[in-house]
């Protein structure tokens, strides 16, 4: 009998032990996926010696290996403690996550804060800055902010004070990279009927926007050890949240916390170098792979202006750090926002959009104000 294409899910875990597989259940299938696939990919030992004629002897299987790939939908939980659907890959693409929330200010700020930069107060309070509201503001909490605490900005050196009532409260989940040691995972393709599973696998992922009006896609590729793929039947029971997502319009793209840039196209790669990690006492000959390095990355196609208006060549020759901000929704509640406190631009080609002039820059996230980093990108689903 044929097997359908269509009939597949994707399951992931966290491991207990690094590189040793965890037993999938249905409640492992946290994300619905498309064009999902994994790959068995071993090393072919090559065995050629030299004879009489030329005919080749058979390989011996070395390194067992695999990809895991896909697409999923990006929305943030169905309510403002519920975690995003893609919570788990955003774990295994090396991320940690915090509480995002809100608090009230006892008035205009001194200045202005930049998304993406670090908030302390001058009492207890400490976080990541996301966004103004009139006087409302959205962080990430590492700590609560209390009453009439004096908060400043790391890099701006804006300053604001919390009200005497700050009616602090939960509004969704933000993720920043970590580079202590994130958990490595199992995960499975569900191929109608044959499962093909990587285990000891961290990931690479990229946000992205194909255009204007449409839906953000998180694509990833988790590369770990992978043994032959066996049947299974799917999983029974399966139930996964339907997160309705919002599309990529009123996003307001811009930069330096000010300057608006009409843009069409968006993506965010995390950058991940995903390296193996060779062991000749692992069954597989693989222990897990590992997140090595990340080089954070934006690209934008925003529509050219005069360098008095947006000095995109200014900035680019001269080097200068400055701040991004993009949302794909636009309701509290259902937006992915992507903050970052100090990019860099890489590159600046030119381009054409139905006769109108634009750029393709990349941007680099550089580390922000905190001194122990981990703050070049802010992820927030709020």
């Amino acid at each position: 009998m044929p097997l359908l294409t269509r009939k597949k899910q994707f399951a992931l875990k966290v491991e207990s032990v690094e590189g040793t597989a965890e037993t999938l259940a249905a409640a492992d299938v946290v994300m619905e996926v498309e064009e999902t696939e994994a790959n068995y990919t071993p090393e072919m030992q090559e065995r050629d010696p030299l004879r009489k004629h030329l005919s080749p002897k058979g390989s011996v299987v070395g390194i067992e290996m695999g990809e895991a790939t896909g697409r999923t939908e990006t929305a943030p939980g169905a309510t403002t403690t519920t975690k995003p659907n893609v919570d788990r890959l955003l774990l295994a693409c090396g991320l940690q996550v915090h509480t995002a929330r809100s608090f009230l200010l006892a008035g205009a700020p001194a200045g202005t804060f930049l998304p993406g930069e670090r908030i302390t107060g001058d009492a207890v309070g400490d976080g990541f800055f996301v966004r103004l509201d009139t006087l409302t503001v959205t962080y990430v909490e590492i700590v609560a902010f209390a009453a009439t605490e004096v908060v400043t900005g790391s890099i701006s050196a804006a300053t604001a004070t919390t009200d005497a009532t700050p009616a602090l409260a939960d509004v969704g989940f933000g993720y920043r990279p970590n580079s202590v040691n994130p958990d490595s995972f199992t995960a499975a393709v569900m191929a109608d009927g044959i499962r093909k599973q990587v285990f000891g696998a961290r990931a690479e992922a990229s946000l992205e926007v194909g255009g204007t009006g449409q839906v953000g896609f998180w694509a990833f590729t988790m590369s770990g050890a992978m043994t032959s793929p066996v049947d299974s039947v799917l999983f029974a029971g399966v139930t996964v949240p339907d997160d309705v997502p919002e599309t990529f319009k009123n996003a307001a793209v811009k930069t330096d916390d000010a300057t608006e840039l009409c843009v069409d196209t968006f993506n965010l790669a995390l950058g991940n170098t995903v390296a193996r990690r060779s062991c000749s006492n692992a069954a597989t000959g693989v222990k897990s792979y590992r997140i090595t390095n990340r080089r954070p990355v934006i690209s934008i196609d925003p529509e050219a202006e005069l360098e008095a208006t947006i000095n995109f060549f200014g900035k680019f020759a001269g080097g200068t750090l400055f701040s991004f901000y993009a949302q794909i929704g636009s309701t509290a509640g259902k937006r992915t926002i992507v903050c970052a406190p100090r990019v860099q631009y890489q590159e600046m080609p030119g381009g054409d959009r139905e006769g109108i002039m634009i750029y393709s820059p990349t941007l680099l996230c550089t580390k922000g104000g905190h001194p122990d980093g981990d703050d070049e990108v802010l992820i927030v689903f709020a």
